[in-house]
């Protein structure tokens, strides 16, 4: 397994302890925060973990260091970075209610 794929997996059990951990304490608070999490949980499942991979590459994670779990400040970094960009994209979906619908591709002039 690669080093990126490998971080790429840690960050995805960090996040699922995340949710885990802080769900019971979130919905205590409020029911109305129990909508919002899982919109939360469903903005931040999948993909690539660009965002994360990114903090990786930032911090010098190396193959090495991914193995031997060294790199926990990274990760912890990278599941911040994807919480933030999933909490963005419910603020815009849901509070705000200002994404639009992708629009329909236009052929340049001339093309």
């Amino acid at each position: 397994m690669t080093e990126s794929l490998l971080f790429v997996d840690r960050v995805n059990q960090a996040l699922a302890t995340v949710f885990d951990q802080h769900r019971p304490d979130l919905v205590a608070l409020s029911d109305d925060l129990a909508p919002l999490l899982e919109q939360l949980i469903a903005f931040s499942s999948g993909g690539k973990r660009t965002r994360a991979q990114f903090v990786a590459a930032g911090g010098g994670l190396t193959a090495a260091s991914a193995e031997s779990g060294t790199d926990e400040a990274l990760v912890h970094a990278g599941v911040a970075v994807e919480l933030f960009h999933a909490a963005a994209l419910v603020h815009d979906d849901l509070l705000d209610r200002s994404r639009h619908p992708p629009r329909p591709p236009v052929d340049p002039p001339g093309l």
